[in-house]
């Protein structure tokens, strides 16, 4: 949102106007019981709740989501899953969920060294998707107060998304590969 501020440089104190970051809180729940909150920008909202819950282990495939139901007065979204109570409870007891940068949530990863799937990418590629990754990070050139993220497939960027934390951004991308059915072993 547009504010004024007062900027300082130098020790000289000068009124402007300028683009600041506003977070929500995003609360997570499965059948009505907090699961967790998350600060974080409204926007993509339905990617980040499905790409957190996929992220830390609770959901292996959308096939386990039974239903879900958005609540936008309270940024609210509450899934009934198809799960075992012992993940719920796993991921629960491995202590307080809090989410941005300088804390990490994910409560486990089975995946083994040989379970990684073996990319190549071109060099010069490389460099394109990086400059076209700076141009699609807009927010931050704007605020410098966002993380950004992106899935890249064939050598080219899919989606794209910004949050106020890395670990939202990366959720972000994750959620929507699995709505659009992307094959996350096939991407970077």
């Amino acid at each position: 949102i547009l504010t004024e501020i007062i900027q300082v440089n130098d020790g000289r104190e000068k009124w402007k106007t300028d683009i600041v970051i506003r977070e929500i809180s995003l609360t997570i729940s499965i059948n009505m019981k907090r699961l967790v909150s998350i600060s974080c920008l409204d926007d993509k909202l339905d990617d980040l709740a499905l790409g957190f819950i996929f992220s830390e282990g609770l959901i292996q495939s959308t096939n386990q989501i039974l239903a879900f139901e958005y609540f936008p007065e309270n940024n609210w979204f509450d899934f009934t899953l198809d799960i075992k109570q012992e993940v719920i409870d796993s991921f629960l007891q491995s202590g307080e969920k809090t989410s941005g940068c300088g804390s990490i949530l994910s409560n486990n990863s089975n995946l083994k060294e040989n379970d990684w799937m073996n990319m190549e990418i071109d060099s010069k590629k490389i460099s394109e998707i990086s400059r076209q990754f700076q141009k699609d990070s807009k927010l931050f050139l704007e605020t410098g107060g966002v993380h950004a993220a992106a899935l890249i497939q064939s050598n080219k960027i899919l989606f794209f998304a910004e949050d106020l934390g890395r670990h939202n951004a990366v959720d972000k991308i994750i959620g929507k590969a699995l709505l659009e059915e992307i094959d996350l072993s096939k991407t970077i």
